[in-house]
């Protein structure tokens, strides 16, 4: 399974290669810390794509929900 997460700043999408799910949630993490320490970010959004049947589409878990919702599930759990 081919993976990649993309990440929208400021109305600039960029992509990065992940290798399993776990990777796109550190690299997600990462990219989200490090526009807090940014004042020229105004705004940002980010999400996890999987490649199949020749095009890219955005990444489901096997309960439906997509990797923004599993982290703030994870999140609250943590709090």
């Amino acid at each position: 399974m081919e993976l990649r997460v993309w990440w929208n700043r400021n109305g600039r999408q960029s992509t990065y290669a992940v290798s399993t799910v776990d990777e796109a949630k550190a690299k997600l993490k990462y990219l989200a810390n490090e526009d807090l320490k940014n004042r020229s970010v105004i705004w940002n959004a980010g999400g996890l794509e999987v490649y199949e049947d020749g095009e890219w589409s955005e990444w489901y878990g096997d309960d439906g929900r997509d990797i923004n919702e599993i982290m703030d599930d994870e999140d609250e759990l943590n709090d």
